[in-house]
């Protein structure tokens, strides 16, 4: 398969893109490394679309996962509607999304306190929405027990303090130690770029292939590790305790 055949998105797709009534007119490869390609499309009516192919079938993250869950909470304003997702001849699967009107996390400069309440408060609600069907939720022994959420929280901003650099990884070892009764609905790879805020100042997230069940503090502690790369550990610290108020 040729470069350019690997930037353009089927023509099968397209194909039924097209069906819809609306034409696809342009379209852009989003660049950025992923498990499956991703292409930015606009139609004939300006409408903006987000087309999605399977790369290669992942137990951890894929395109049907992301199907299944969004269609799930698709009542909840959580996350973007499913517009088409099945499968191509080629047996490759593919996923259709509006774009969302809103920006990333990542791009938001300063954060404000009120916001990132806002924004723990959205993932307390995802949380909780429906258990999704066919998504396997991992097992306790992939977690190590530990105390309530605020607890960590305190270890956590205490570790932030310290004079010591915090990764990434330290935090989510740290928060995502807690586990709730009940797998609750998460993410999976939450980041400040794939946690948007709107025009109407709502929180929406996307790109939801690695949605499962497990403990709500492994999105907490995703979200902290990505802020302390983007916005440094007042952001990060800021975070944990807002989401130690929202996020149970």
């Amino acid at each position: 398969m040729t470069e350019q055949a690997r930037s353009w998105p089927p023509s099968q797709l397209l194909r039924r893109v097209d069906a819809l009534g609306d034409r696809v007119t342009r379209v852009v490869a989003y660049a950025r490394p992923q498990r499956h390609r991703t292409w930015r499309a606009e139609t004939a009516s300006g409408e903006v679309l987000w087309l999605k192919v399977e790369r290669e079938c992942s137990i951890v993250a894929s395109v049907e996962r992301e199907a299944i869950t969004l269609a799930s909470v698709k009542a909840s304003g959580l996350t973007p509607c499913v517009i088409l997702h099945g499968t191509l001849d080629s047996g490759e699967r593919y996923l259709v999304t509006p774009d969302v009107d809103g920006t990333q996390i990542a791009e938001l400069t300063p954060l404000a306190d009120d916001l990132l309440r806002m924004v723990a408060a959205a993932l307390s609600t995802f949380g909780g929405l429906a258990r999704v069907p066919g998504i396997d939720r991992p097992g306790s022994d992939l977690f190590s027990t530990s105390p309530d959420m605020a607890t960590l929280t305190e270890e956590a901003l205490a570790w932030l303090e310290s004079d010591g650099l915090l990764t990434s990884s330290e935090v989510v070892d740290l928060v995502s130690r807690s586990v709730p009764e009940g797998a609750a609905l998460v993410h999976g790879s939450l980041d400040p770029s794939n946690a948007l805020v709107t025009r109407r100042g709502r929180a929406t997230f996307i790109d939801l292939e690695a949605a499962r069940g497990g403990p709500v503090s492994f999105d907490v502690a995703s979200m902290a590790g990505g802020l302390l790369a983007t916005h440094g550990r007042d952001a990060a610290g800021r975070w944990l305790a807002a989401a130690a108020q929202s996020v149970v």
